[in-house]
């Protein structure tokens, strides 16, 4: 029987699967929940990353809650639901969680996609200049409350070298690494298993932080004088040499033919609601 529009279809009662997983990593960064005086979750976003916001409402079983304020220019997805507060509870999720969320939070399975989700809520990647005179590099950070940082770090270590920065300014943590290897590696952790679920500009930064090269060692010429530019596929992140004429400028660059099909069903099944 066809469930009603607007009843909780229960995508987080245990066991957690991929989806869910990757949802309460993004709750436990962009979301929250209350108790009183009734209980009430929410969960906000920029409008630009709107249909993420309305694939969450679909998932969970509210498709037609987003609220979206242009003069804010912000989506939102409010719920009165006690069934939902309570099944997030159970995992973890705690009312004024910015100081009290730790390891017990992070799913036993599932642990990427739980990852994948508090990245695209509370992490950033891309280009950073330390000084003047040095040169452009990958940079990868997540931001969070340092008991649940200190395990996402652990667990992150296995793609390599993690750093870890507090703010005395705000208590904050930042787990950070500057290694375009180990951002290589992070890339494969979080996205190599085909996920069903991302926020698609934090993949695309994702990319461009592995793709750059400086100019000198980003080019080469093959047998016939064709410039040949170095490329990393948006779908595998494995590299490859393209020809010039065949690189989509600020867009999206694959290895082959099939990861380039594969990617376009992926997007096509992520926006289907």
């Amino acid at each position: 029987m066809a469930m009603k529009p607007g009843q909780y279809n229960g995508l987080f009662k245990a066991p957690l699967n991929q989806i869910s997983a990757y949802w309460l990593g993004f709750i436990a960064a962009d979301g929250s929940i209350g108790r009183y005086p009734s209980p009430v979750f929410s969960f906000g976003l920029k409008i630009d990353d709107a249909p993420c916001v309305r694939q969450l409402a679909s998932d969970v079983g509210f498709p037609d809650r987003v609220v979206e304020r242009a003069k804010h220019a912000t989506a939102s997805l409010r719920l009165s639901c006690k069934e939902l507060v309570l099944d997030l509870e159970s995992h973890g999720l705690v009312p004024r969680k910015a100081r009290a969320l730790d390891g017990s939070i992070i799913p036993r399975k599932h642990v990427r996609d739980f990852i994948r989700g508090l990245f695209d809520g509370d992490g950033t990647v891309g280009l950073a200049k330390p000084t003047s005179r040095d040169a452009m590099k990958p940079v990868f950070g997540i931001y969070g409350n340092p008991p649940l940082m200190k395990s996402i770090a652990s667990v992150l270590r296995r793609c390599g070298d993690i750093g870890e920065w507090i703010r005395p300014s705000t208590g904050v943590m930042q787990i950070q690494t500057g290694n375009r290897t180990t951002i290589k590696n992070l890339y494969g952790e979080l996205y190599g298993h085909m996920p069903q679920r991302f926020l698609d500009r934090k993949r695309i930064s994702f990319l461009e932080a592995i793709n750059y090269r400086s100019a000198e060692h980003n080019i080469i010429r093959d047998e016939n004088g064709r410039r040949l530019e170095y490329i990393h596929c948006f779908r595998c992140g494995r590299g490859a040499w393209k020809r010039s004429d065949q690189i989509r400028r600020h867009k999206r660059n694959f290895c082959s033919r099939k990861c380039a099909g594969v990617c376009l069903a992926e997007e096509r099944s992520f926006y289907a609601y």
